[in-house]
């Protein structure tokens, strides 16, 4: 059977009319993941899940331009080959085949650090194309064009999410996505050196019961959210830390618990497959920027560099727009 992509190329060809058409997209990186691991099915498979924690800082533009030629693709910087692969994937299956790509990608999210910088770089590249190539795609249809072309590169963390989501991500299937008003802000701390994702993955070994403690956590953050509560979301990301610290363990994570106590952290965040570690903090605390600086405070004492993240949200995006209290 073909591939869907690949049956209805000419609503997607009939665009590309013009010498030059450009489009352009921005997709955000993450501060590693709210909660990551997995459950087990009654036929004893694992099924492995995360849920996402996209932050405002971290972001990745691409900018597709596309012309008649000889089907040649490029790719600046030229090592963002992923995202090359993902745009030329897709251009391939929506029949541009006698169509240039110039795609530049412009990140400024860290590279082994477990904040989605490489699913950044091919979900905005692949935007990118669409935009240029289809504008007016809806949402529904670029994501599903992203993840079927996606899977054949990486496992993705659907950053194309506006907020937190539930994801599936060896199978590429979005659950849910969250409209929360968490008003959540991490301080971060970024340790040295960096993980090899997919050789991570290749090393786990799943436990029977773990994955009956990942379960309830999972159904724990998904009532907590549900109900927009941020202190109980913050506890299970706190939980998911701390197991993570048997499998991929953070030299900061002690003193990390030491400040979040002394400063009224309502929790940790970490990337699980990364290097980040994080306080967590909420606009719903009333002295929450007192709270912050006295932990950056804490953080500089040791020597640790520590920047603010916000997460995105729908409370976020009102007090940036000055509409939240």
């Amino acid at each position: 059977m073909s591939s869907p992509l690949k049956q209805r190329p000419q609503p997607i060809r009939r665009f590309v009319d013009h010498k030059r058409q450009v489009g352009k997209a921005t997709v955000h990186g993450t501060f590693g993941e709210l909660l990551q691991g997995y459950r087990q099915h009654r036929t004893g498979d694992f099924e492995h899940f995360l849920f996402t924690l996209p932050v405002q800082e971290l972001c990745t533009t691409a900018t597709v331009t596309l012309s008649h030629g000889d089907g040649e693709h490029h790719v600046r910087p030229a090592n963002r080959t992923r995202a090359l692969a993902a745009a030329t994937d897709l251009a391939r299956a929506l029949g541009l085949h006698e169509i240039d790509m110039d795609l530049t990608v412009d990140s400024n999210i860290p590279v082994g650090k477990g904040c989605a910088s490489s699913t950044a770089d091919i979900m905005a590249s692949i935007s990118a194309l669409v935009a240029a190539a289809s504008p007016g795609t809806s949402r529904r249809v670029l994501h599903a064009l992203g993840t079927l072309v996606a899977r054949d590169i990486e496992w993705g963390d659907y950053v194309l999410g506006e907020s937190i989501s539930l994801c599936l991500q060896r199978t590429h299937t979005l659950v849910r996505s969250y409209d929360t008003d968490l008003r959540w802000h991490i301080l971060g701390v970024d340790e040295e050196g960096s993980v090899d994702t997919a050789e991570f993955h290749r090393r786990e070994r799943e436990s029977a019961r773990l994955a009956r403690h990942y379960a309830s956590l999972l159904s724990e953050l998904d009532a907590a959210l549900m109900m927009n509560d941020f202190a109980a979301a913050a506890q299970v990301a706190t939980e998911s830390a701390v197991l993570n610290q048997r499998i991929l363990p953070k030299r900061s994570f002690p003193l990390m618990r030491q400040v979040a106590a002394a400063t009224g952290a309502l929790g940790i965040a970490v990337a699980h497959t990364g290097t980040v570690v994080g306080l967590i903090f909420s606009g719903h605390q009333s002295d929450m920027p007192a709270r912050l600086r006295e932990a950056q405070l804490c953080l500089d004492r040791e020597e640790l560099n520590s920047r603010v993240y916000t997460v995105r949200d729908k409370g976020a995006a009102q007090l940036s727009s000055g509409d939240g209290g």
